[in-house]
């Protein structure tokens, strides 16, 4: 099977990824103390998408140095609720996604 015939209605990846990232901006936290400190640095967390939507089995993939970071970066993802019926994937898929912490001026 090609990938041009493949029915377009099946959601891959990228659009689960980009809806996760679309509500862990609204619990993202930024410490005051690593702010205090100009901590800054990517953490890459790795996690898995249920068929429920439900996600699961979250876990730093790539620290980002600091451990109060790649833990503030996991709690923000652990309060994402579970992804609508509509869009969750048919089968339970591995996924990562990068959380940035970088300080403005």
């Amino acid at each position: 099977m090609t990938p041009a015939s493949e029915p377009a209605s099946i959601p891959g990846p990228e659009l689960f990824l980009a809806r996760i990232r679309e509500a862990l901006l609204e619990h993202f936290h930024y410490p005051a103390v690593a702010r205090r400190r100009g901590w800054e640095g990517e953490v890459v967390l790795g996690f898995q998408l249920r068929e429920d939507g439900r996600i699961e089995a979250i876990r730093i993939a790539r620290s980002s140095g600091y451990a109060m970071l790649d833990r503030a970066a996991a709690d923000s993802l652990k309060q994402v609720g579970p992804l609508p019926a509509g869009l969750a994937p048919s089968t339970a898929m591995e996924l990562a996604i990068p959380v940035i912490y970088r300080l403005d001026g």
